[in-house]
């Protein structure tokens, strides 16, 4: 894991969606959130956007798994308000 690629995660805490930029520069292809014990809450699939809507998840701390054909390539944390 690399945790110092040049992807930025915007806004960041954020309410609704969050923005991934750079992550088409290596080629990032999923995310999954995950809660703070590990459990994973959501997964997209990235295509040509590179917006994920988070509104339904629940006020707290999260962590992004960023993945490039099915390799963790960073985990970024966000946090939900």
């Amino acid at each position: 894991k690399n945790n110092n690629l040049t992807i930025i995660i915007y806004p960041n805490p954020a309410s609704e969606d969050i923005f991934l930029s750079g992550a088409h520069s290596y080629n990032v292809n999923e995310i999954r959130i995950k809660n703070i014990l590990g459990e994973e809450i959501k997964r997209n699939i990235l295509g040509s956007g590179e917006k994920i809507n988070i509104s339904e998840l629940q006020n707290g701390i999260y962590f992004l798994e960023i993945y490039r054909n099915n390799k963790l390539i960073s985990t970024k944390k966000i946090s939900k308000q």
